[in-house]
């Protein structure tokens, strides 16, 4: 029976990679759907009994419960918790061995994985959730907005002129992005400020936010001599639709500012490597700038043992959260190559 974190996920073994919290024994357990495998993230915790099979690997021979809510309770209040729930019970609480426990969770489970569920939801109960504020780097609230327009402008026309235009790339067959001219620390190639695009016989017009829809009709004018007509507008406004997520930053606990870059690719799967590329290019160049969560810039922590457990921490949190869905791979964010270019012990070695 083990309390165990994950570490990694080898998809095409069906392996998951799991350290036990207590003794920190590693193992590789058998038995996961897909569809486990694609939710899974580092450092979600595991409950459940394991078997062992004859070629070292282990198996679940019944339900094994991974969340990452368990990973918010402490191993030793936990413990603690289950020897006291017994001792209510008139159980032996002295069969769950604090140093130990392994034996005395085998042996009352099912009281076990109560307690560690009703701890569980008491942690997330007691913690106040985070509101963040999605915004643009102009600070403005963060919208998707897809604008069908009108162009009575030949469409090879258009398509010449804004190939001629040197803020405009070219990121697909007659799909263009509008580049901001002024770097920024988070794009320093250059921000995609929206986009304009044929697809089958009507042009759209892209962006994150209505201020830049109306910044990108006035590009558009000056670049092919007429102001693009609208016809039909939808916005996704993610304040309206996700827990969260609030409308005005200063309602927020913390901002994260969304920041694209033009990406061009001949498949769907070429352009989420691309996307996988592009964000850990985005996360190397964090590592040199200032980061609230680790009091510094995370380069330079590094190079103490205080600052080295600040960014230890700060990386744990991004893997826990994990990648977007649909990434390849699942949602496993593995940053043991970020740890060893910073000259910090990796996870799984």
């Amino acid at each position: 029976m083990i309390l165990a974190d994950v570490l990694s996920v080898d998809r095409a073994a069906g392996t998951v990679l799991m350290e036990d919290v207590f003794d920190h024994t590693r193992y590789s357990v058998l038995g996961w759907g897909d569809a486990q495998l694609e939710q899974l993230t580092r450092w979600a915790r595991g409950f459940g009994l394991i078997l062992p099979r004859d070629d070292g690997r282990w198996i679940f021979p019944s339900v094994f419960s991974v969340g990452d809510h368990f990973a918010e309770v402490d191993p030793a209040r936990f413990v603690a918790a289950l020897r006291s729930t017994l001792a209510a019970l008139k159980k032996p609480a002295a069969s769950v061995d604090p140093a130990a426990p392994s034996a005395g969770l085998r042996l009352h489970w099912g009281i076990a994985y109560g307690v560690l569920v009703r701890m569980a939801e008491e942690v997330r109960a007691a913690q106040k959730p985070k509101r963040v504020f999605l915004g643009t780097s102009e600070g403005d609230c963060v919208e998707f907005c897809d604008v069908v327009v009108k162009l009575k402008t030949a469409v090879a026309t258009v398509a010449s002129r804004m190939g001629a235009a040197g803020d405009m790339v070219e990121a697909g067959e007659r799909r263009w992005s509008w580049m901001a001219t002024t770097p920024s620390p988070l794009a320093p190639g250059g921000e995609d400020l929206g986009s304009l695009a044929r697809e089958g016989r009507q042009w759209v017009v892209r962006a994150i936010s209505p201020a830049r829809v109306e910044r990108l009709f006035e590009r558009i004018e000056a670049i092919v001599g007429e102001r693009p007509k609208e016809v039909s507008r939808t916005v996704r406004a993610p304040w309206k639709e996700e827990q969260g997520i609030a409308r005005r930053k200063e309602e927020a606990d913390e901002t994260v500012v969304i920041s694209n870059r033009p990406l061009k690719a001949a498949s769907q799967e070429e352009a989420m490597s691309t996307v996988v590329e592009l964000s850990e290019k985005a996360l190397r160049e964090a590592l040199d700038r200032e980061q609230p969560e680790v009091g510094g810039v995370p380069r330079q922590r590094a190079a103490t043992p205080e600052g080295r457990a600040a960014v230890e921490a700060w990386l744990r949190g991004l893997e826990r959260r994990g990648q977007a869905e649909g990434m390849p791979g699942g949602r496993m964010l593995d940053l043991d190559p970020i740890r060893r270019e910073l000259g910090m012990p990796t996870v799984v070695g």
